[in-house]
């Protein structure tokens, strides 16, 4: 039957299947024959390849397969964020939202807010400067994580030139933005004094929204500036340091025999409830 088909003796693969009624192949095997060999509807074949991929037929063969990026670049209208580094960046899942805050644009560090909508390829500015509205001072290498069911973002560290290492400068100040109210809250001036981690930057933080609890690690640590201390990397920070964003209480963690990083990564394992 095979054969004949090759050969486009289809009257005789008709009346072969007709009468054995052998099926030679999967139906969608010989959908994607007739449309690419017989009608050459390339269209046609791209969405039933589509349509395959989502009814997980070719499931097995795609997870054999090494996982490629695939960069495209996304051109929006209207105003959006100039050039920057060491800024932040969080995703609501619910609302295909993106929020930015912040970074260093070769100048100055910024404090600017932004929203982009994925949906409507729009950005937002929400604020130009959120340190005149309550919220935090113009910062880079910060971070940020989202409770998408109350709808707040934490912001938590920074970093700090040399000369600006003194005493009174090395607070580590915590904010919490409302999305909704577009108010910003002070949760503590300084998280070091009420057993959270002191002033650090390229630490990782990650949020437990079930549980009200976000979870901080690795990261540098500014001190003082001094002659005998000039580094601009700062300690490394080896705790793993839990906050409850519902009364602000802080705990170290157990010690998980953990190399200190900085500029890591952190995530956390919904079922398991396992910072990783």
């Amino acid at each position: 039957m095979k054969y004949f088909r090759q050969k486009n003796q289809m009257e005789i693969y008709n009346a072969l299947q007709s009468a054995t009624g052998i099926t030679l192949e999967h139906p969608l095997l010989t959908q994607l024959f007739n449309i690419l060999v017989h009608d050459g509807d390339y269209e046609q074949v791209e969405q039933l390849m589509t349509n395959a991929i989502h009814n997980d037929y070719l499931a097995w063969y795609i997870s054999q397969q090494d996982y490629r990026p695939c960069w495209s670049r996304v051109s929006t209208p209207g105003p959006r964020p100039g050039m920057r580094g060491g800024h932040q960046m969080v995703l609501d899942p619910l609302t295909q939202t993106v929020y930015l805050l912040g970074g260093w644009d070769g100048t100055q560090d910024l404090s600017d807010l932004w929203s982009y909508s994925i949906r409507e390829s729009q950005w937002t500015l929400i604020c130009p400067n959120v340190e005149y509205v309550g919220g935090p001072t113009p910062r880079s290498c910060h971070k940020l994580c989202l409770d998408p069911e109350r709808r707040q973002i934490f912001v938590l560290g920074r970093y700090l030139d040399q000369q600006l290492r003194q005493p009174e400068f090395l607070k580590s100040d915590f904010y919490q933005y409302d999305i909704d109210l577009n108010i910003w809250t002070l949760i503590s001036w300084d998280t070091s004094s009420v057993g959270g981690p002191r002033l650090i930057f390229d630490h990782q933080m990650c949020l437990d929204s079930k549980h009200s609890k976000i979870f901080v690690f690795g990261g540098r640590v500014l001190t003082p500036s001094t002659t005998s201390n000039n580094s601009s990397s700062g300690q490394s920070e080896e705790r793993l340091i839990s906050n409850n964003s519902n009364n602000n209480n802080n705990n170290n963690l157990p010690s998980l025999s953990l190399p200190s990083l900085g500029g890591g990564g952190l995530s956390l394992s919904p079922p398991l409830r396992l910072p990783s």
